[in-house]
């Protein structure tokens, strides 16, 4: 199996996998997209944030028991690599109605 052959299996492989953890993820030459199912949390509880070659995400939500008897934390943490030819700099994210987190960012254009 030829190098790049066996690179698109990988990503292939990958998508599923992310796909059964409720996340999508894509970079095609229209820009960089992932999607991130966040229905158990409001946007209030998330944070996304650009790290070095990474887009990080993170949610965090807690809640007092009805009872009183201590708090409820729901939390995640995940990491996705920008590949190289992604504008950073104009990444935006935001939580559609059905509680997915899309995440954007397009290809740097660049001029002669």
């Amino acid at each position: 199996m030829s190098a790049e052959r066996r690179g698109e299996e990988s990503s292939r492989r990958l998508r599923e996998f992310l796909s059964r953890q409720g996340t999508q993820f894509n970079c095609d030459p229209s820009g960089f997209t992932v999607h991130v199912d966040v229905k158990l949390f409001s946007p209030e509880d998330l944070l996304v944030k650009v790290s070095g070659d990474f887009v990080e995400v993170q949610g965090k939500h807690e809640e007092k028991k009805k009872d009183g008897s201590g708090t409820m934390t729901r939390q995640f943490s995940r990491r996705y690599l920008i590949q190289g030819g992604v504008d950073t700099m104009a990444l935006e994210s935001t939580v559609s109605p059905e509680g997915i987190l899309i995440i954007f960012a397009p290809m740097l254009r660049w001029s002669l």
